[in-house]
C-alpha cells in the first residue's frame, strides 16, 4: 500500500506528465504539496526548481525545455517565430534561442535563452488549439520574418514554411496584412508574392529594370514559363555572349523539379551556354552581389561594359 507521501509525489507526476513535466507554484498549492516536500524532491535531484516559478518533474526534453521558458517568463507567454515553426515540424533549421512572445500589457519576467518579444498584434486567437501554448505556424513563420536579423533570412524562413508544407503561400499572404508598419514590410510582402508566384511576384519585366538599374545589358530573349510543379521561371538569355540565367521560383525546392533543372543546365553548358541558376529571392533580396557576378560572367564571355 502506497503511503500518502508517495501517492501524492505519485499525484504530481501524473499531472506534470499533462504539462510537458512543467509545475507553477500555484499547480503545486492545488495539488496540496507543502513548501517542504518541494524543497526536499529538489534536493533529491526528482524535481529541479525553477526559482519563485515552480518545478520540472522528470527528465527535460525540448516540449519541456520551452514549457520552462513559459513558466520563467510568465503568464500569458506563448512560444512564437521560428520557436514555434520547430515545435510544427519546421527541419533544416537551428535556432539559438526559445522565442517567446507576449502583450504589451502583461508583465514578464526575462529568462536565460529566451528571445522574448512583445506586441499588440498577436493575440490568443492565433495560438495552436492544443498542447503547448505556441502561435500557429502561419502567424509563427511571419513572426520569424519580423523577427529576423536580415531580410535574407526572413526570407529564407517563409520559403521554408511553404516549402516544407507547414503554412500555405496563399493564405501567408492573407495573414501578412496584419502587418502595417515593419522596416521589412514592404521587401517581405514581395518575397511572399514570389513565394506563391502571384501577380506581384517578379516577372522578366523586373529583371529587365534591375539590369538598367546595375548597367547591365538587357537580355536579348525572356520567357516566362509554368512548370509541372506550377513554379514559375524566368529564362533569361544574353544571346550575343552566351549567358543564360534561370530564375527558380522561391517555393522551388521539390526534388523532381531540381533534378530536371540540373539536367537542363547541363545540356546547356554542352551547347556552348554558361548557364548559372538561382532563385527569385536571391534577385529580390540580394541583387548586388548577384549583379556584380554577372557583371564579371558577361565580360569573361566578351561584353565590354
Amino acid at each position: 500500500m502506497k503511503s500518502p507521501k508517495s501517492s501524492l509525489i505519485a499525484t504530481v507526476e501524473e499531472q506534470a506528465s499533462t504539462q510537458g513535466n512543467v509545475l507553477r507554484l500555484a499547480d503545486l498549492r492545488d495539488l496540496g504539496v507543502t513548501p517542504g516536500q518541494r524543497v526536499a524532491q529538489a534536493r533529491a535531484r526528482r524535481w529541479a526548481a525553477i526559482p519563485w516559478r515552480g518545478v520540472v518533474v522528470a527528465s527535460a526534453d525540448d516540449e519541456t525545455r520551452h514549457r520552462l521558458a513559459l513558466v520563467e517568463v510568465g503568464k500569458g507567454a506563448a512560444i512564437g517565430g521560428a520557436s514555434a515553426l520547430l515545435l510544427a515540424g519546421l527541419t533544416g533549421w537551428d535556432e539559438e534561442f526559445i522565442h517567446v512572445w507576449v502583450r504589451k500589457s502583461f508583465s514578464k519576467n526575462g529568462a536565460e535563452g529566451v528571445a522574448l518579444h512583445e506586441s499588440r498584434r498577436w493575440t490568443p486567437d492565433d495560438l495552436v488549439g492544443s498542447g503547448i501554448p505556441r502561435a500557429n505556424p502561419t502567424v509563427a513563420a511571419i513572426q520569424s520574418a519580423l523577427w529576423a536579423k536580415t531580410v535574407r533570412q526572413a526570407a529564407t524562413l517563409l520559403a521554408m514554411s511553404v516549402q516544407q508544407r507547414l503554412v500555405c503561400a496563399d493564405v501567408l499572404a492573407v495573414e501578412f496584412e496584419r502587418v502595417k508598419r515593419h522596416k521589412f514590410r514592404v521587401m517581405l510582402r514581395q518575397v511572399i508574392a514570389d513565394i506563391g508566384g502571384g501577380a506581384q511576384s517578379m516577372n522578366e519585366l523586373d529583371f529587365a529594370v534591375l539590369c538598367r538599374a546595375h548597367g547591365l545589358p538587357e537580355p536579348s530573349r525572356q520567357e516566362r514559363r509554368q512548370s509541372s510543379q506550377g513554379r514559375i521561371y524566368l529564362d533569361v538569355y544574353w544571346q550575343a555572349y552566351r549567358v543564360r540565367l534561370e530564375v527558380n521560383g522561391a517555393g522551388h525546392g521539390i526534388l523532381v523539379a531540381a533534378m530536371s533543372d540540373e539536367i537542363r543546365t547541363v545540356e546547356a553548358q554542352a551547347e556552348g551556354d554558361a548557364a548559372v541558376q538561382v532563385s527569385v529571392l536571391t534577385i529580390r533580396v540580394e541583387p548586388l552581389p548577384l549583379m556584380d557576378a554577372l557583371r564579371r560572367l558577361l565580360r569573361s564571355r566578351g561584353w565590354v561594359g
